[in-house]
């Protein structure tokens, strides 16, 4: 069985960084540990503190999503000020991406400030397949006949079917001839090259490449910088249930949900088909960027009966979950909405060997899973766009005290926080101060 105390010591390692000062190495030392320790339900020194914080370091450094997704120096320059300001425990991940990137390929799921939004929309809407803006469907989901496709040869249907669909400007690739096919380069290579259009698809992603690559750099560099004053990151890394690959990105909510019922054994098939990808890609960037924390965000469970959950859902989430447990990676399940219906199915996994994010209902989660597993979550957002500092600040003495108990807890907010009152959340910062010492 994995052994979670040397892949969270690996993880904890100094090597490679080049503190600030002797004070920022010791301080990255402390955080790190206290982390480690709530995840392998130990007790630490103090409840661990690491909001999810979403895109409030944009907001609270007076940055705007527009400005931050073509100047990434504004990134950085607004986590710097957050994290220096709060002192959290870990680095937040601020989910700004490469626009150009996404404008270059007329990329439809995504609609962000001045593509699809207003200029000064202060956050970004995921657009599902077949989901209408306006009265408009922006793009077609995977039809029901192309799950045979898929499950043929996935790889194919992604280039073929899914990218021409998804982005305008690799509409030519549903032209190519099946890449399966191609032989030799008098029969394949060239009747592909000869793809009307073909040129310019190739073009755009060159461009976009090139902008996401500049983009990681600067996002990159940032990283080092901030673990360099102290603070380690939680996670970077994520991949996706098998469900909700399909769901999210192929059939839309509509479509899988009905799916379930018309063609329940279709839905199974590609959910096992999906489930090594999910796995693999979730390995693979655990060990590029050296962090085995890998994150899922869980979607489409909560539309599901117990039963179906565990059906159809959990059945191969599971296995994803216990490939990456053996390859020592951390499965972080970001559970969205109310598990309550569902606690006593995920408390199935090794004891110690994943983390859960509860939502909703956390104090009864505490009872179900709290001796299980670490789990992260405990400040309602509303609450910290909405109440005043005392109101949070008593709130959180009681998740501290009751959550907190025995260890296996780290402090963070119920949902991503986007714009919050700055006041309350150094008002959480007190209450841990005040009350989330073990000793």
């Amino acid at each position: 069985m994995t052994n979670i105390k040397k892949i969270l010591e690996k993880w904890a390692s100094k090597e490679r960084i080049q503190f600030q000062s002797q004070e920022a190495e010791q301080k990255y030392a402390e955080r790190a540990e206290r982390l480690a320790d709530a995840i392998q339900l130990k007790i630490p020194d103090k409840i661990p503190l690491a909001p999810d914080a979403g895109l409030f370091p944009l907001t609270y450094s007076g940055i705007s999503l527009r400005e931050a997704m073509y100047n990434y120096d504004k990134i950085c320059i607004a986590l710097k000020k957050t994290i220096t300001d709060f002192k959290w425990d870990a680095v937040p991940r601020v989910p700004v991406w490469p626009a150009k990137a996404f404008e270059v390929l007329k990329y439809k799921p995504l609609r962000l400030p001045g593509l699809g939004l207003d200029d000064d929309a202060p956050t970004y809407q995921f657009v599902e397949p077949g989901q209408k803006i306006e009265g408009k469907e922006l793009y077609e989901p995977m039809k029901l006949e192309e799950y045979d496709w898929f499950l043929e040869d996935p790889s194919d249907f992604n280039l073929r079917g899914h990218l021409s669909q998804v982005c305008d400007a690799l509409k030519p690739f549903a032209n190519l001839p099946p890449i399966n096919g191609i032989t030799c380069y008098y029969h394949g290579y060239l009747d592909a090259l000869a793809t009307p259009d073909i040129d310019k698809a190739f073009e755009a992603l060159a461009e976009a490449a090139r902008e996401v690559r500049k983009w990681r750099m600067v996002m990159g560099q940032c990283l080092q910088d901030v673990k360099s004053m102290g603070f380690p990151e939680f996670f970077s890394a994520l991949t996706h249930a098998p469900f909700d690959y399909i769901g999210d990105f192929r059939r839309g909510t509509r479509g899988i949900l009905t799916d379930i019922f018309r063609n329940p054994e279709k839905v199974k098939a590609v959910c096992e088909r999906v489930a090594p990808f999910m796995s693999e890609w979730g390995i693979r960037f655990a060990k590029l960027t050296g962090n085995p924390i890998v994150v899922f965000r869980l979607h489409k469970g909560i539309f599901m009966r117990p039963e179906q959950f565990e059906e159809f859902y959990w059945s191969t989430l599971k296995k994803v979950f216990l490939t990456l447990i053996k390859n020592d990676v951390i499965p972080y399940a970001y559970t969205e909405g109310d598990y309550r219906p569902y606690l006593e199915i995920i408390k199935e996994m090794p004891r110690g060997k994943i983390i859960y994010h509860i939502e909703q209902g956390i104090f009864e989660a505490k009872e179900v899973l709290g001796d299980k597993f670490c789990l992260t979550g405990g400040i309602p957002a509303s609450l910290l766009y909405t109440a005043s500092p005392q109101k949070v600040e008593e709130y959180c003495k009681k998740a501290i005290e009751v959550l907190g108990e025995n260890g296996g807890f780290i402090l963070d907010s119920d949902v991503p926080l986007d714009v919050v009152k700055p006041e309350n959340l150094k008002a959480v910062n007190e209450a841990v101060l005040k009350y989330g010492h073990y000793s």
